[in-house]
């Protein structure tokens, strides 16, 4: 079954390389590459390779977590738990020869004894969908705010409340800003309706410009506390949420622009996730940064005309 398994994820990486293209496949290959580079060299201290740990641990677990394969695989073996050990020690293996090669046998330890305590743990994190007052604060042009705020909100608030409570310890609020960067990804995979769009009776132009405007300040008014709190404690390196701040920005535009450059209604495009994926890497390997802005200008200018598709009577 192991194999079977291996074969339909590989099966799933190629067809969304055909999704990408040719070129488009041959600079995400090149991105990755580049990545592993990176985190090998990043890896070579011990503060360093547990920061990548922390950052490993929360990928899978949240994978293991969200995955709704369970059923289709306890159909077909009894042995859930060695596929899904088996995964994630895959997942886990660029950290794994990083840890072997640099020495860090307590990181290696971790790595090796957290997947097999994980794959143990066969059940599906299920988030109830209820109106409060967050749902009701967020306007109604950002259906992915509220999306959030109706799953997912109460543990982000306690997230967000324990993160201003232990805002002396210095790596709190760094966290916290970077777990709260991901919080509406997963809503910009799967397009909207068409009439989610033509309601507004907005250009391309401006329909982006708000779609941006409206994202920025709820991302900014959760933020912004956290960022003051930090400063008052830790004002000798008040640039570290503040460039994360803005790299948060960047991405946060990135993702709406290459979502309105592939957009079709109601359909879930397989370039957004992978490139949406590689935005949130980028954070952090400072050398794919550049990279990301010059593909953000031109994933607007093809949002602007696939979008005049379907907005040409308001232009």
């Amino acid at each position: 079954m192991l194999t079977a398994l291996l074969f339909i994820r590989y099966k799933q990486i190629l067809r969304s390389l055909q999704g990408l293209g040719f070129l488009r496949s041959l600079v995400l290959l090149f991105l990755i590459s580049g990545g592993l580079a990176y985190i090998f060299q990043f890896s070579s201290t011990t503060q360093n390779a547990f920061i990548i740990l922390v950052l490993q641990c929360f990928g899978i677990g949240n994978l293991h977590f969200q995955r709704n394969d369970r059923q289709f695989l306890k159909l077909h073996t009894e042995s859930i738990a060695f596929l899904f050990l088996s995964e994630y020690l895959i997942l886990s293996l660029p950290f794994i020869c990083c840890s072997i090669i640099h020495q860090h046998w307590i990181a290696l330890t971790i790595t090796l004894l957290y997947p097999v305590a994980l794959s143990q743990l066969d059940f599906r994190l299920k988030r109830k969908t209820t109106n409060n007052v967050f749902s009701k604060w967020i306007p109604s042009e950002s259906f992915e705010w509220k999306a959030w705020a109706k799953s997912n909100a109460n543990y982000s608030m306690i997230i967000w409340g324990i993160a201003l409570v232990c805002s002396f310890f210095i790596g709190a609020v760094p966290i916290a800003l970077f777990f709260f960067g991901f919080l509406t990804i997963n809503y910009y995979e799967k397009n909207e309706p068409l009439s989610f769009i033509l309601v507004y009776e907005k250009s391309a132009k401006a329909f982006l410009a708000q779609k941006i405007r409206i994202q920025l300040s709820i991302f900014s008014i959760i933020c912004l506390p956290l960022v003051a709190v930090f400063h008052l404690f830790h004002p000798e390196h008040w640039y570290i949420p503040v460039v994360e701040l803005g790299l948060m920005v960047l991405i946060h535009c990135y993702l709406i622009l290459l979502k309105y450059a592939f957009y079709r209604p109601q359909e879930r495009i397989p370039a957004v996730s992978t490139f949406g994926v590689m935005g949130f890497i980028s954070i952090l390997f400072p050398l794919m940064l550049p990279i990301v802005l010059l593909m953000s200008i031109r994933f607007y200018f093809k949002a602007i005309r696939n979008l005049n598709t379907y907005l040409h009577d308001f232009s």
